[in-house]
């Protein structure tokens, strides 16, 4: 269940959030089976954060930071989750349809047992290297 707290200040603002977290670094958010359905929460620190279950469909999640966040059965579809950092990220049985990951960083993540039907999977930033822009596990 989500921490009533960090939701407040999640829905506040991402500069609100990103303030709160910038002071207490120690803390794992926990968002699980949360709504945040289109939810404005570009730019937001939630690396590392428990968003299992979490409804994210059409939220704008443009620069965010997602690394190493637990998004275990969470409906992402119709978010832009353009330059999103998703480094080491397990999509299983996340539901991305017509998402935009266009951009985004997803180093080491997993996307066995993901939807990702109707996707926008756009190549990285030509400037980051090869060997950054293609490990993927659970893709051809």
């Amino acid at each position: 269940m989500a921490n009533q707290h960090h939701l407040k200040l999640l829905k506040k603002s991402p500069r609100t959030w990103n303030i709160w977290r910038a002071r207490h670094p120690e803390v794992q958010p926990n968002f699980s089976g949360a709504d945040l359905q289109e939810a404005n929460l570009s730019g937001a620190h939630l690396y590392g954060a428990n968003l299992f279950r979490v409804n994210l469909s059409g939220a704008h999640l443009c620069g965010a930071n997602l690394c190493g966040a637990n998004l275990g059965g969470a409906l992402v579809t119709d978010a832009d989750l353009r330059q999103t950092n998703l480094c080491t990220v397990s999509f299983y049985g996340v539901n991305l349809q017509r998402a935009n990951l266009s951009g985004a960083d997803l180093y080491g993540a997993s996307l066995w047992g993901a939807d990702l039907r109707g996707a926008l999977l756009k190549d990285p930033k030509p400037d980051q290297p090869r060997h950054r822009r293609h490990r993927l596990k659970g893709m051809r």
